[in-house]
């Protein structure tokens, strides 16, 4: 089983999660698939080919690598440092080409966002990223609190290694249902975009 974990991090807080996430799932031989996002990370110009090729047009920037990535992929985390209580740019177009990309692989894969926020707001953070995950059809994990660092270790830790346990036993359930012969829900509609010029 593999754990995508996409990232958007300059600071200790965050650096410090990452290793976190990795060590959790270490300890059941799960392995952990970083990608870093970019700065140059080109937004969408909404031309249309990746629902045909289920790639992107631009190739340059780490993108279609992490679309390949993602096909062995079992659940996908997306950290990330906040700006003003937002996420950086860069990850706002990653996130909108790889959905728009490959939301077909995403399907019903658990997903969470990890905003490290330090003490302030990141209510719109956390909206702008699980929009994401809810346009894929992923199953987004929620908590009480939700899942933000502030950059106390203790507190962080235990945040993290109980996202990290939920994770774990959704991908043991799905293992299950896989060795039982249950296949997954899948959508009842084709869905198609109209594109506007």
């Amino acid at each position: 089983m593999k754990v995508m974990v996409i990232s958007y991090t300059a600071t200790e807080c965050s650096q410090r999660a990452l290793e976190r996430i990795s060590q959790n799932f270490g300890k059941d031989q799960i392995e952990t698939i970083g990608v870093s996002v970019r700065e140059d990370t080109s937004g969408c110009i909404g031309c249309g080919k990746c629902w045909k090729k289920q790639k992107c047009v631009f190739e340059e920037d780490g993108v279609n690598e992490a679309l390949d990535k993602m096909k062995e992929c079992d659940a996908v985390i997306v950290l990330s440092d906040l700006y003003y209580g937002h996420v950086h740019r860069a990850l706002l177009d990653f996130m909108r080409r790889t959905v728009n990309c490959g939301s077909f692989m995403m399907n019903n894969l658990p997903c969470a966002f990890i905003p490290c926020a330090g003490k302030r707001k990141h209510e719109e953070a956390v909206k702008e990223i699980e929009s994401f995950f809810r346009y894929a059809d992923m199953l987004v994990l929620t908590a009480k609190h939700d899942h933000a660092i502030s950059g106390d270790e203790n507190q962080d830790n235990h945040v993290i290694d109980s996202l990290c346990a939920r994770i774990r036993w959704l991908l043991q359930c799905a293992e299950a249902a896989r060795k039982a012969e249950i296949e997954k829900p899948q959508d009842l509609y084709e869905r198609e975009l109209d594109y506007i010029r």
